[in-house]
This record gives structure tokens, sequence and C-alpha cells, in this order.
């Protein structure tokens, strides 16, 4: 958002977050015939990035944002099939939308996760009663209803604290159960494929996408990181010969 826009390339712009950005700069981008793109890793359009918010009617939202430059985007890539489905009810019909139905891992991400996956599974036993949280400080994140759940099972809880990236799939793989409860709809959660990447057994509710996944709902383990490996790299490509 700091960037001027007579200096970016003129064609070829994936956005991410462009939350920050002022409507004259999106307005500017417009204006000015760049060719770009979008890959929604949230739900910017909607009031607070939230989908369960006050403007909601039957799923349309009355006060969406942002929507004008998604309708003039080359193309509007979402992370999950529930986003795509979300956004193709809202959006202006103009709107190009892609479903990649996956996140994007990092090539070193996804190789320490296979290095850990391949070394946890033989201990997973000794922590078969104790329940993984996600110790985000994110009220929505549903921490409080995962404790409230964890306990009605009268299992151990272990909170996972926010860490580093390879010091948190450490701790994610030391459990047998993840729990995620969010109280609002993710785009797609990215934690919840990594626990199960992780041998860990998942549950978790209607407003976690990346659960509702084929390749996610039908492998586990091992086998998980090779479909998400074989998937990250078709996207990838895709990705490059859209933008």
């Amino acid at each position: 958002s700091t960037t001027p826009v007579n200096q970016l390339p003129r064609s070829n712009i994936l956005f991410s977050n462009f939350i920050r950005c002022s409507e004259i700069q999106l307005s500017q981008i417009i204006d000015a015939g760049f060719t770009y793109s979008i890959i929604e890793n949230d739900f910017k359009c909607f009031p607070g990035r939230i989908v369960e918010n006050p403007y909601m009617d039957n799923g349309i939202c009355r006060s969406l944002r942002f929507t004008n430059f998604y309708k003039h985007a080359k193309n509007v890539f979402t992370v999950s099939t529930k986003q795509f489905e979300i956004l193709k009810k809202n959006l202006p019909q103009e709107t190009n939308l892609v479903n990649l139905g996956i996140s994007i891992w990092s090539g070193e991400d996804m190789a320490y996760i296979a290095k850990v996956a391949n070394n946890i599974q033989p201990y997973k036993k000794l922590f078969e009663d104790v329940y993984l949280l996600h110790g985000t400080s994110i009220a929505t994140k549903g921490l409080n209803a995962g404790i409230n759940y964890s306990s009605s099972k009268n299992k151990i809880i272990s909170i996972l604290p926010n860490t580093d990236k390879k010091t948190f799939i450490n701790n994610l793989a030391k459990g047998e159960t993840f729990v995620f409860l969010p109280e609002i709809t993710e785009s797609y959660s990215r934690v919840t494929v990594e626990a199960k990447m992780l041998h860990n057994n998942i549950i978790t509710n209607d407003k976690v996408p990346s659960a509702q996944e084929d390749y996610i709902k039908n492998f586990a383990g091992l086998e998980l990181i090779k479909e998400v490996s074989n998937k990250l790299e078709s996207t990838i490509k895709l990705l490059k010969e859209l933008i």
C-alpha cells in the first residue's frame, strides 16, 4: 500500500492483502488500465472481513466493499470451495472467480512438515489423551469453545502458543487430536490441514472450509502431504498461466 501506483508494473500484478490500500489507489489502478489478479486469502469485501456480519440477508451482504476492484480484476482466485461459493453469491456477476481449492505453503514449510510427520508417528500413542488447541489471541478463533469441548470430553488440554513456524509445527505434532472451533467462517484454515498432515485427528465445525475439501477429507499424514504437495505444484503452474 506504500508503493505509488506509477511505480507498479503495468501487468501481471497479483494482489493478496490490499486492505490498507485507499479507495483512491485502487481506483487509480483500474483507471490506468492495469492488468491484475487477486488471490483472496480472507473475505476483504465483507465488513470487518467477517462473513457473519449484521448486513447479511439470506447469504447476501448489503454492504460490500471494494466491489469495483474485484469486478475489474483479470482473475479473483479463491482458496476453498466454500469461499468460492460465498463470493460467487455476493460479488458482481462480472467478477471472474477461479477456485484454487488450496492455500499456498512455501516449499520450506512443506519440507519441514514432511520431516516432522515422518518422525512423529511412532510416538503419537503417548499423547492420545491430549487435545491440542490453537492459542491465538483472536477471540473469533474459538479458543474458549475448544476448551469447553475438550473439558466435556475429560481430555488433557494443551494450548499451543504463538511461536515461530518450526516450533509451532513441532508442538502441533505432539498431540493425537486437534480441536478448532472458530466462531466465524475461515477462508481456508491452513492450521487444520497442517494438524492432519501431522497425523492428528481433527475436530472442527462447518466454518472451516479446508476440512470440507475432498483431498483433505480423504487423506491424512504422509498421504495428505503428498496430495497437498501435488496440488500446490499444479496450482502454482495454473497461477503462472493465468496471471
